[in-house]
């Protein structure tokens, strides 16, 4: 009896796990760095760069799709996570991250650790980016 009280219990945070990625994988990040667009581009690119992803056709500047297996991804699409990224007058780089496509299965998206995971670190990467002699953002 206590094996399937604990059997349950595992399942049931895996469940939580899983609603909660689900939740945060459709998150937008968008953040601005004082750094050229083609380092920017670089630095996302390098950072998607391993085996475990590959680049893509789709609707942001840069795509990226997850290889290999994640959290709930038996039979499910894999997603899409876009980058776009933008100069502005002021010299300051727009950059925006989030998932463009994706399959879910009531709520539930499929490889959502990994978007969660590869976004969120994405983000901290560049906003840690500084240039030599760039004024602090206002």
């Amino acid at each position: 009896m206590d094996i399937l009280v604990f059997i349950g219990c595992v399942v049931v945070a895996a469940l939580v796990l899983q609603i909660t990625l689900s939740v945060m994988a459709r998150r937008e990040y968008e953040t601005y760095v004082q750094a050229p667009r083609a380092q920017v581009i670089d630095l996302v690119r390098d950072h998607f760069g391993s085996v475990w992803w590959r680049q893509i056709k789709g609707e942001g500047d840069l795509n990226f799709e997850p290889k290999g297996f994640g959290v709930g991804s038996v039979g499910m699409m894999k997603p899409t996570v876009s980058v776009n990224v933008v100069t502005h007058d002021n010299g300051n780089t727009e950059v925006v991250v989030g998932m463009t496509e994706w399959g879910s299965k009531f709520g539930l998206i499929g490889y959502c650790d990994r978007v969660v995971f590869k976004s969120r670190k994405l983000m901290k990467k560049l906003e840690s980016l500084e240039v030599a002699g760039a004024a602090p953002l206002h």
